[in-house]
């Protein structure tokens, strides 16, 4: 069987340029250079290839070690990228604080009765002379919704509005209006 798929001088799996397989390091490098021999030898009698087995570790593998200078340069990358980073991140940051802050103040200044909002003309606040005004109170039952638009921004609403004062000056059945309703 190995015959027939043996390589010829200088093809990968031939004994010129055997199919190394390198095993990571371990504390049991013993158990795996006697498991990797038996691997290797089953490997090249079952395909007729040359395989030869490497446990990797700092006295066979020496290849892989980095020296100072590019021990200094891959620090100095390291250092570089978390500073750009922290640059970076310093500068959204900030940005988003200062969105989340005028976002705050607009919707403070939506809120507050006592502030007007931009672009809007203030409420009068002072009565005119001679006024007694009368509190009443107002609500709202909704029965259903009819219809929701998000395109054209607008919904239809079946409810019934509802008014609580005390006396006989308030008539809202005759002056109530819902203005654009």
């Amino acid at each position: 069987m190995s015959s027939a798929l043996s390589p010829k001088a200088g093809e990968p799996g031939a004994p010129d340029r055997p199919s190394v397989i390198t095993f990571v390091p371990s504390t049991a490098t013993a158990l795996i250079t006697k498991g990797g021999a038996a691997m290797t030898d089953c490997l090249s009698k079952m395909t007729g290839l040359t395989f030869t087995m490497n446990v990797a570790n700092d006295q066979t593998d020496s290849k892989n070690n980095i020296t100072r200078s590019g021990q200094i340069l891959v620090a100095m990358w390291a250092v570089g990228l978390i500073a750009f980073f922290i640059v970076v991140g310093y500068f959204v940051l900030s940005d988003q604080v200062a969105n989340k802050m005028a976002a705050i103040a607009r919707h403070n200044s939506r809120i507050d009765p006592n502030l007007t909002e931009a672009g809007q003309t203030a409420a009068d606040t002072v009565l005119p002379p001679g006024a007694k005004p009368v509190e009443v109170k107002s609500g709202i039952y909704l029965d259903r919704i009819a219809a929701i638009s998000i395109r054209d921004n607008s919904w239809t609403a079946d409810f019934y509005i509802w008014f609580n004062w005390k006396g006989d000056a308030v008539k809202p059945g005759d002056n109530f209006q819902i203005v654009d309703g």
